[in-house]
């Protein structure tokens, strides 16, 4: 197939096809590629009912939306029609589609070519058929891109794929099963975990990049590939002119996401040379695409490969949130890529429209979110966002920005769980029924740091030793401020299980000399930022304070510590609750753990249909949505204890 962008290299414009419009509710248009002498792109545009079937979807990334390229429509009587303009991984992807031995049937339905792009009310009706289209499809082809220039490297990255499948297709089953904990929690997986020395997998295969470039392609990113890879009972992969099997490629992240295969040994560095990804963004991706891969196996097929149809989908805020990691070029992909993986969308009634604004569209998904639910977990998701200030959306509209902070425990602090929620001034207002019931006094800047790097590791400990300390300083040292502190660190008061506030305060203890030790160590080697006298006078203060209670602790940073205060240390740290999130002092001297950077004068609220505490910033006799807050004062309504909501609630305005 020529590689030359067709009608550039004539010396005149290319013919633009001309679209002719689509009649009739269902119908889509689907084409056949033709075999030519020129070696040009050509095909045949048809009309037809997507129930129809017999055409093949393709799955792809769209990659650069500059379209050099370009193929040939041609009519029934073979003239020619135009050219549609093509990007280059689309221009790849049929010219493998054209060559693939294994792909008998040349007819296809292409977003790019089966929809009039330039037509926004088409684009819209197409998307709203985009899960009825993939259904139907008789086959969809995830391309992974072109095969490399490379051929033993490519082969050897394949053969190294068949290799992993054959290790544990046996147990694909019992990893769906087990997702989303670690293989190690699973006795019979727990033995197939590679490690450094293992036999059956050779980490040091050369071939291991040359698989992750394959793996991780545009598919693992692509926020639309995600529906599109799972609403069809039967998908494949198509690397170069090869098929691969759905389940095996997809088996890779979910892998990793598990840790059966070592992440830090083999992906963490590789991957990111090439997908430019943070270490904690590929772990959102591999838990994400783990998800997908699981829902497919879960199914009582005796074909490994079979994936099955998935019956009950997620609703659409938690598809929404799941797959934020995932890009979209149109913000308004946000919503309209995942409606068909939804099993609420329906009931919402969104229909695709690109003729209305992103912000239009993301507060008219929010309302119906908060009308039809009458909960507010859409508001705590958002506090996994960076929920900056936008003039053109409410705060407590969903808006289109990456995941910065982790979610807290539910510690549902009003016992309803239905929120009489309304809105007026045209959706500029939503009204809940609640209370305040504090006011933050201090608080400490937000902790932001990536999981899994030694350089954010160092950053992070130094900020939490500073936080830790500013809050003994103004709470003051006592068994029950350290417990408070332990449990505001992970957000959680029943662990530890069935222990008192001098176990949690000795726990608190074990992280922060753990952390101090840390940062001596480093300071020794002339790389580390060294101790604050504030954080020597707070680790003194615990010490002597748990030696009155018979603790045996000590409050020099220098001295290592024993083998069960660093195992505590390590349980703590897997529970930890603080990137992107500020410890706080309110007026009443609680110890919050609240979402992002807050202000003095934050007030915090409780909210029916709410399972977190909520922080509000006062904007005039409204308030402004800031994030969740954790303090272990408002668990399991404790608030309520000797009042209903009926006495104490009244209606709180959100903007």
């Amino acid at each position: 197939m020529a590689t030359e962008n067709l009608g550039l290299d004539s010396g005149k414009p290319p013919k633009i096809h001309v679209y002719k419009p689509i009649t009739g509710s269902g119908t889509i248009r689907v084409l056949d590629l033709h075999k030519t002498q020129s070696g040009f792109l050509e095909c045949s545009v048809t009309q037809i009912s997507f129930e129809e079937g017999g055409y093949q979807a393709l799955s792809y990334e769209w990659g650069s939306l500059e379209q050099p390229f370009g193929i040939l429509v041609r009519g029934a009587k073979h003239e020619e029609l135009g050219r549609i303009s093509l990007t280059k991984n689309l221009f790849d992807a049929l010219g493998d589609l054209h060559n693939c031995p294994d792909i008998q049937s040349k007819r296809f339905w292409i977003d790019q070519i089966c929809i009039n792009q330039a037509d926004d009310e088409e684009k819209g009706h197409q998307v709203e058929l985009m899960a009825s289209i993939y259904r139907h499809a008789s086959r969809v082809i995830t391309y992974l891109g072109p095969q490399s220039e490379n051929v033993e490297r490519e082969n050897g990255a394949l053969e190294l794929l068949d290799r992993i499948a054959s290790l544990f297709e046996s147990e694909f089953i019992e990893i769906a099963r087990t997702f989303p904990n670690m293989a190690v929690t699973n006795p019979r997986l727990a033995p197939l975990i590679i490690r450094r020395g293992s036999k059956s997998l050779d980490l040091d295969n050369p071939h291991w990049i040359d698989l992750l470039r394959i793996v991780y392609s545009g598919w693992t990113h692509r926020l639309w590939m995600v529906q599109e890879n799972i609403l069809c009972h039967n998908t494949v992969m198509l690397r170069g002119r090869r098929l691969l099997h759905w389940i095996s490629v997809a088996s890779i992240p979910a892998l990793f996401s598990m840790e059966m295969l070592p992440r830090k040994e083999l992906r963490n560095d590789r991957l990111r040379s090439f997908v430019r990804k943070s270490v904690e963004e590929l772990n959102q991706i591999d838990a994400a695409i783990a998800y997908t891969w699981a829902l497919r196996q879960r199914r009582d097929s005796h074909n490994e490969y079979t994936p099955f149809i998935i019956q009950r989908k997620p609703v659409l805020d938690f598809n929404i949130f799941l797959f934020s990691c995932f890009e979209c070029k149109d913000p308004r992909d946000r919503v309209y890529a995942i409606l068909g993986i939804s099993e609420d969308a329906r009931k919402l009634g969104i229909v695709p429209n690109y003729e209305l604004p992103e912000s239009q569209v993301f507060i008219d998904m929010s309302v119906r979110f908060y009308l039809h639910r009458q909960k507010l977990r859409l508001l705590s998701n958002l506090s996994a966002f960076n929920n900056s200030p936008d003039q053109s959306l409410p705060s407590w509209a969903y808006r289109a920005t990456s995941r910065s902070e982790d979610f807290t425990v539910a510690s549902n602090p009003h016992p309803w769980d239905q929120g009489n929620i309304k809105f007026k001034a045209q959706n500029s207002i939503m009204v809940v029924k609640g209370q305040i019931v504090d006011i933050i006094q201090t608080a400490a800047p937000p902790l932001s740091f990536e999981k899994g790097s030694k350089e954010y590791f160092i950053i992070q400990a130094r900020q939490m030793l500073l936080n830790c300390a500013m809050v003994l300083e103004h709470v003051g040292v006592s068994i029950g401020t350290l417990a408070s502190l332990f449990h505001g660190l992970i957000c959680d008061k029943s662990w530890p299980t069935a222990e008192n506030d001098t176990e949690a305060a000795f726990y608190f203890w074990c992280l922060y000399f753990s952390f101090a030790n840390h940062l001596a160590i480093e300071n020794t080697t002339g790389n580390g930022p060294g101790l604050s006298t504030k954080v020597l006078v707070a680790l003194k203060s615990t010490c002597e304070l748990l030696r009155k209670e018979g603790r045996d602790v000590q409050a020099d940073p220098y001295i290592a510590m024993d083998d069960r205060c660093q195992q505590i240390s390590y349980q703590v740290w897997t529970r930890l609750v603080i990137p992107g999130r500020s410890f706080c002092i309110s007026g009443q001297k609680k110890i919050c753990n609240a979402t992002g950077k807050v202000q003095t004068d934050d007030v915090i609220a409780i909210l029916a249909g709410g399972r977190h505490g909520y922080l509000l910033r006062p904007v005039g006799e409204n308030y402004q949505y800031v994030g969740t807050v954790w303090t272990g004062d408002l668990a399991d309504g404790a608030a309520y204890k000797d009042v209903s909501p009926e006495e104490v609630d009244y209606e709180i305005q959100l903007v």
